[in-house]
């Protein structure tokens, strides 16, 4: 994929950040290549890349999710993923909140701290939320810079209750996330 987006000119679409103001072209280049990536992918992975873009933030998804894990083993393969996660035991440490382990993969893998890691678009703090793991979420907040605790405050597409960007809990919020 990246020897073809070289060869067209597009590479810097999953090398370099959106230019704050894109142009129509770059976006429409954009577009294409997010649609490149999105037909080279095997449907199973499509819920993971459901609704992102620019191209590069899938790019650093499927990265995060095809890289190797260290101690964990490589994703995608044997009993590391299912039909709803593609990191078995990330996911299992979050939700029962074996905080050392969270942080030992989050310390081998830093993109995991803000990926999707179901099928229903949660990320490891939408999980610590939802399992009720308030110390999971705190740490994983502390180690977010607030943009990106901004951004996902109320993405995932699932029941698990919300966090607040203000006070990085799942109560006591005092006003909305901006």
């Amino acid at each position: 994929m990246e020897e073809y987006l070289s060869e067209k000119g597009l590479r810097h679409h999953i090398s370099e950040p959106q230019p704050e103001e894109a142009e129509y072209g770059w976006v429409e280049q954009d577009l294409k290549v997010l649609m490149k990536i999105e037909g080279t992918c095997d449907p199973k992975i499509h819920p993971y890349i459901k609704s992102l873009s620019p191209a590069k933030v899938i790019w650093d998804q499927l990265a995060v999710m095809y890289g190797e894990m260290d101690d964990f083993g490589p994703r995608w393969k044997g009993k590391v993923s299912t039909c709803y996660t593609w990191c078995l035991p990330f996911f299992n440490a979050i939700a029962t909140g074996e905080w050392s382990k969270v942080e030992e993969f989050v310390n081998k893998n830093r993109g995991t701290l803000t990926a999707r890691i179901t099928v229903n678009g949660e990320t490891p703090l939408h999980i610590a939320a939802k399992f009720g793991k308030e110390s999971i979420v705190k740490e994983l907040l502390l180690r977010m810079d607030e943009e990106s605790v901004k951004k996902r405050a109320g993405t995932q597409r699932s029941n698990s209750p919300p966090f607040c960007c203000h006070t990085r809990t799942t109560t006591n919020c005092k006003g909305p996330c901006e």
